[in-house]
Parts: structure tokens; sequence; C-alpha cells
């Protein structure tokens, strides 16, 4: 299957030095001292529970990171040729865990998350979860929008605090593509 050629503009958080090569940047959101998966929970939580809030969270800085690691993932998708996985293994079973050493100790092997995370919604539909959620943090009111249904909160969140993990799991080992040859050459399916 070919794909088409990405374009910077289809991108509303990568900056375009970013889209060109985006290792440095992996490395410097890899390497930040923010604990990524704790805040991108907590402003799911607080976007769509006002009880949850708190003085002092900076919302507007934890989601425009949020959008730039959603976009960072789709980048790192599309360049590694990854297909997106097929609909019945959207949401893993856990009666066979993630064997690969590539960051077993988590239970996040990246190639396969960025699968699941891009079956599960396109990087449109990501960012019209962004949309949504920047919207319910802005009003009290939830009626009318997916958010109000912890059938679609839970796996969203779930993505998002995961998400984090997948791409300083990608820099650690050096690459989407060391993740691939250590499980090629570990012989796990």
């Amino acid at each position: 299957m070919k794909r088409k050629k990405l374009k910077w503009k289809e991108f509303r958080y990568l900056p375009k030095y970013t889209f060109k090569n985006y290792s440095n940047s992996l490395e410097n959101f890899a390497k930040s001292s923010t604990d990524w998966s704790k805040n991108f929970n907590h402003l799911v939580n607080i976007s769509v529970s006002s009880i949850m809030r708190c003085e002092g969270f900076n919302y507007g800085y934890i989601y425009v990171n949020i959008g730039y690691a959603i976009d960072l993932a789709w980048l790192i998708f599309i360049q590694s040729d990854l297909q997106k996985c097929k609909k019945k293994d959207l949401f893993l079973n856990h009666k066979h865990e993630i064997a690969c050493s590539c960051n077993n100790n988590l239970g996040i092997y990246p190639p396969d998350f960025l699968a699941r995370m891009f079956r599960f919604k396109t990087h449109r539909e990501w960012y019209e979860i962004m949309d949504e959620l920047i919207e319910s943090y802005s009003i009290s009111s939830l009626k009318d929008s997916f958010i109000q249904s912890a059938d679609s909160i839970i796996p969203i969140a779930q993505f998002l605090t995961n998400l984090p993990i997948a791409l300083q799991t990608i820099y650690a080992v050096g690459g989407i593509e060391k993740c691939l040859e250590h499980k090629l050459n570990s012989g796990i399916n």
C-alpha cells in the first residue's frame, strides 16, 4: 500500500524544523524533566471533571505538548512505514503480553502502540479530540460531547497517558527501527 507524501501543512503542532528531522525533538521530549504521562492524564481528567481542577496547572502548555506528541507520533508512524493494526487487535488481549525487552517493564512496544493508536483514531480525529478536550475544559456542560461517556474517555486517556512512554522508549532504544529489529531478532510475533 503506497502512502501519500506527508506535507508539513498537515500538522497543527509540529514545527517545520521537526518535520524535516524529528530526532532532536524526540530527544528533547524524552529527556524533559516533565512527567508527560501524568500531565497528559491530568489534562484529560480536568477537561472532563471540573472538580479535579487545581490552581497552577499550566493547561495550555500541556495541551500544546499533547498535540506535539500526537504529531510526532504520527510523523514517526508514517516515516517508519508502519501499518495500522487490525480492528480486532485494537485493545491488548492480556493473555498474550508483549515479551519484548524493548520496554517490557512498562508493557509498551512502540510499533504496536502506534499501530493501535492510529487505528483507534486517525491523525485528524486526534485533533478533533484535542478540540473537544479544550472545549469541555472551557465550558462546564459536557452534554452533546463524546467525552461524556466512559466508553470514550477511558481509551482516550489510556492512549494519551501511554504516548509519552512510547516516544521515550523510541528515543531510549535509538529509534523505531531498533524496536523493530529487536522484535525480529527475538522472534516475537
